[in-house]
C-alpha cells in the first residue's frame, strides 16, 4: 500500500468528525450511498429570496499574490430561495429550485467602502434605517426580496463557478420594507468620520 493510501484524513461521516484513509475510502460499499447532485454554484436566474441569517466572522486565505495566509473580516448572508422567476439554463426546472440555499458573502477590506457596500444591499432589500450594523443584519432576518444571480469563472481556474447577486437587480418583495428602530445612543466603539 503507498504511502499516500496510508495518509489520514479528518472528515464528517454521518454528522460526526472520523479519522480515515484513502485506503478507508477506497473500501465504502457504495450500494448504501445515496446519489448527490448538488452542491454546484446557484443557477443564474431572477429569484426571490428570504434572508435566513446575517453574520460577521473573519476567514483565512491564501493571499496568492504575498503567497502568505490572510486573515479578513466577512459578512455572510444566508438566503433561501422561495421561488425562481426564470433561470438562463433551459435544462433546469425553476420549481426544482425553491428552497435552495445561497450564500453571498462581503470581503471587508477598505472599511467605509465594504460596509457602504453592505448597507446598499441592506437597503436595497428593503431594510432602512441607520442603526448599528449588527440592528441592520438582524432586522435582515425574515427579510423578503428580488435579487438575480449571476455567475462567473474563476480567472485562474476555468472549471470553477462563482455565483453572486447581481445587485443592480436587488429591490424589495412586495411590501418588504423593514424599518429598524434606532438604537440607544452608545459610547465607545467604532468611529468613522
Amino acid at each position: 500500500m503507498s504511502e499516500e493510501e496510508n495518509t489520514v484524513f479528518g472528515i464528517e461521516v454521518n454528522g460526526e468528525t472520523q479519522t480515515v484513509s484513502l485506503a478507508d475510502i477506497a473500501g465504502v460499499d457504495m450500494g448504501g450511498i445515496e446519489e448527490f447532485r448538488g452542491g454546484g454554484a446557484t443557477p443564474a436566474g431572477i429569484y426571490e429570496w428570504r434572508v435566513v441569517a446575517g453574520t460577521m466572522d473573519t476567514v483565512t486565505y491564501l493571499d496568492r499574490k504575498e503567497n502568505e495566509d490572510v486573515t479578513k473580516p466577512v459578512i455572510d448572508f444566508e438566503l433561501e430561495a422561495l421561488a425562481c422567476r426564470q433561470t438562463k439554463d433551459k435544462m433546469v426546472n425553476v420549481d426544482d429550485l425553491a428552497g435552495i440555499k445561497h450564500y453571498e458573502r462581503f470581503f471587508i477590506s477598505d472599511l467605509v467602502k465594504d460596509l457602504g457596500r453592505v448597507k446598499a444591499f441592506l437597503q436595497d432589500m428593503g431594510c432602512t434605517g441607520s442603526g448599528t450594523l449588527q440592528d441592520l443584519l438582524d432586522a435582515a432576518t425574515g427579510q423578503e426580496f428580488v435579487g438575480g444571480i449571476k455567475q462567473r469563472k474563476d480567472k485562474n481556474d476555468p472549471d470553477r463557478v462563482y455565483a453572486n447577486i447581481d445587485f443592480a437587480t436587488v429591490e424589495p418583495l412586495a411590501g418588504g420594507v423593514v424599518p429598524v428602530q434606532e438604537p440607544a445612543p452608545v459610547s465607545g466603539g467604532l468611529s468613522i468620520r
